[in-house]
């Protein structure tokens, strides 16, 4: 609804999300550029009308551990009671279809990521990143409602360990 804001926290673990193949002696072998990593998501949004909406999410690392080729130590990772910010991320909804009158609802919801996060430590990626997301969601009986996402983060192209890394496909 038109002025509505919503606030919401959350907090995400990831288990070696980024690896690469060994080479020389380690040739075959799976690497962890990025072992462990918790993060903690601030989120807020206000609707500036009933079918728009703008929001901001803040990522605050808690935890990272990862190996890196730049001169910190490496391994290395944040010591302990030391968070890092992430990217933060400004996010728009403008729905295009109203599940409370049709059981179908659709929404475009583009994103743009600003540089904020430290590229040596992996919290950001240095970069302003676009894309967006189209969220379609059912209701087929009431109290239950099914959801797909698809979408693409587009964002310039860097190579890591041998690992390249760029533009991305998103689902949910």
């Amino acid at each position: 609804d038109a002025w509505q804001g919503h606030l919401g926290l959350s907090l995400d673990y990831a288990d070696r999300p980024l690896q690469f193949s060994g080479t020389g002696a380690f040739v075959g072998r799976r690497q962890s550029v990025i072992d462990r990593m918790v993060t903690m998501n601030a989120l807020g949004a206000i609707g500036f009308t009933d079918w728009f909406t703008v929001g901001l999410r803040v990522p605050v690392v808690l935890y990272n551990w990862f190996y890196s080729d730049e001169p910190v130590a490496a391994p290395s990772g944040t010591p302990y009671g030391a968070a890092m910010m992430g990217d933060l991320e400004i996010v728009t909804k403008f729905r295009l279809l109203d599940i409370e009158k049709h059981r179908v609802g659709v929404a475009l919801v583009p994103r743009v990521t600003l540089p904020s996060g430290d590229v040596t430590r992996y919290t950001g990626t240095g970069n302003f990143t676009g894309g967006g997301t189209l969220a379609v969601e059912f209701a087929p009986i009431d109290k239950l409602r099914l959801g797909l996402n698809a979408g693409a983060m587009m964002r310039d192209t860097v190579t890591r360990h041998g690992v390249t890394m760029g533009s991305l496909a998103t689902y949910g």
